[in-house]
């Protein structure tokens, strides 16, 4: 009985030498509506300035930006919309692929996917969401007509290679 006091005493007293106090601050409450931004859907990638998240607002897609100290809403942009434009069907099938955040520009990519071809569009911003390019088709690849031989499509981006982004596809 003794040993069992000496060790928990041993412990209780280690506690108290070793502890740590966990000490934090919260922010205030944020109340978020969809009337400028529409519903949060995800965040898409930071910079050394904001932290980017991307909405939607009825079909159409809207990238947000947020000061990366407290988090509060800077700017907001919509995406590309093919119901906007003179020739919706040019752009029939029209999918968000994914955005890939560098420090100085943003790039948003666009699939398009039929039985014939594959298809790879970009729209780019500059960190404040500033459009630099409107959609553009970059990348059109040729595709069996059976989905086990559809080719497939892969965008790569890296942060650290000097804004480099690298775009392919096999069969």
């Amino acid at each position: 009985m003794k040993k069992v006091a000496v060790a928990l005493a041993f412990i209780l007293f280690a506690n108290l030498i070793i502890a740590q106090d966990l000490a934090g601050t919260w922010s205030g409450m944020e109340t978020y509506s969809k009337k400028g931004t529409g519903f949060f859907i995800d965040f898409v990638g930071s910079n050394s300035k904001y932290v980017y998240s991307k909405s939607r607002m009825g079909r159409q897609l809207i990238l947000v930006s947020h000061d990366k100290n407290n988090m509060k809403e800077v700017t907001s942009v919509a995406l590309f919309n093919p119901k906007e434009t003179k020739d919706p069907s040019k752009y029939r099938g029209l999918r968000y692929h994914k955005t890939i955040v560098f420090e100085n520009s943003i790039y948003v990519f666009w699939l398009v996917d039929s039985k014939a071809k594959d298809e790879l569009y970009v729209e780019s911003y500059d960190g404040n969401l500033k459009r630099l390019n409107p959609l553009k088709k970059i990348y059109e690849l040729s595709s069996s007509k059976t989905d086990l031989r559809k080719a497939e499509l892969f965008i790569m981006g890296n942060q650290k290679a000097g804004e480099k982004i690298i775009i392919g596809g096999e069969l």
